[in-house]
């Protein structure tokens, strides 16, 4: 007999809410820390897309032996109806200047951040979804 905790009920997505960003602080051997969550509010849209990966069959003894899966890397894009520009500084490495003014330049470095968000279920139930060591393109 099939065990129903095996395959639970599919439940679409139909919100989101509270998407946070955390910049990376440190990332050792030893210690992994993320500064203070920023709220970003105004999410319209949030999409995971795992990048393929192709599999390594090792074989041995004539015979395909094993399947190795490499960890894919995933591709994250959301849709804001604004980000302020206090934002967009942490997360591109762009800087504000004394005016107010964002000043972008081909040498800024955006840094690593983790990325949550909730997004509401069919069943008025959540997920919570968390992305480590992101960074923009």
């Amino acid at each position: 007999m099939a065990n129903p905790a095996a395959s639970p009920a599919v439940s679409s997505t139909v919100g989101l809410k509270n998407v946070v960003i955390a910049p990376l602080v440190e990332d050792t051997e030893e210690t992994l820390t993320y500064g203070e969550l920023q709220l970003m509010a105004g999410a319209i849209e949030a999409s995971i897309t795992p990048e393929n990966a192709d599999p390594d069959v090792q074989y041995f003894d004539d015979a395909e032996g094993d399947v190795l899966y490499a960890d894919p890397e995933l591709s994250f894009k959301t849709k804001m109806a604004d980000i302020p520009l206090l934002i967009q500084e942490m997360i591109f490495g762009n800087k504000i200047d004394d005016n107010g003014v964002l000043i972008r330049t081909s040498t800024d470095k955006p840094p690593y951040f983790a990325v949550g968000f909730k997004s509401e279920k069919s069943n008025h139930k959540y997920r919570f979804i968390w992305l480590y060591k992101g960074a923009t393109r």
